[in-house]
């Protein structure tokens, strides 16, 4: 089976009871949001596609998270995130769509050199590292870049109105923001 594009997010947080997250996220309830990011996912990402979720997954009922994570489109790559328990990794991997479960990963596309982790990493501005950027998620925020310096890009889905960003999208704002603030 030939392999489909490459994308990336984070923090869906399916399950997540708590009004916090789906209220702040513009839904009326975590059943809506779930329903939304599963529609989101699938209407972008194919069956051949790889998807890197760059963690937390799912929290509060399991069952119905797993359920939902069943659903998604194309083989899932997990980074595990602070709320990604050995628990719930091992239920992760029992999943036919998930792939694999891991702290970080280094990934290289197009010329460019991807680290992947739930927590923002700095990756400084090093000459020998120009092309070295931290993928992650984590903090919640709209913003894809955590600071020009430091070349972090968020793949929150805060960040993404709820999509995951596809690879291509990421080195497009990485060379737009290159030549801004670089």
């Amino acid at each position: 089976m030939s392999r489909g594009d490459i994308w990336f997010i984070s923090d869906t947080h399916f399950c997540h009871d708590k009004d916090f997250i789906w209220k702040d996220r513009g839904y009326d309830s975590v059943d809506e949001m779930n329903k939304d990011f599963i529609d989101k996912w699938n209407s972008v990402v194919d069956e051949n596609d790889y998807i890197y979720h760059l963690g937390d997954l799912m929290l509060d009922d399991q069952n119905e998270g797993l359920r939902c994570i069943a659903q998604l489109k194309g083989t899932i790559k997990v980074i595990i995130g602070n709320h990604d328990s050995k628990n719930k990794v091992c239920k992760y991997l029992s999943l036919d769509n998930v792939e694999s479960a891991a702290y970080a990963d280094l990934i290289k596309i197009n010329h460019y050199r991807f680290y992947l982790s739930h927590y923002p990493c700095m990756m400084g501005d090093a000459s020998d590292q120009k092309r070295l950027w931290n993928l992650s998620g984590h903090i919640h925020t709209t913003d894809r870049f955590l600071n020009a310096n430091h070349k972090v890009y968020n793949v929150c889905v805060d960040a993404h109105d709820g999509f995951p960003v596809f690879f291509g999208q990421v080195i497009k704002d990485i060379e737009e923001r290159k030549n801004i603030c670089l």
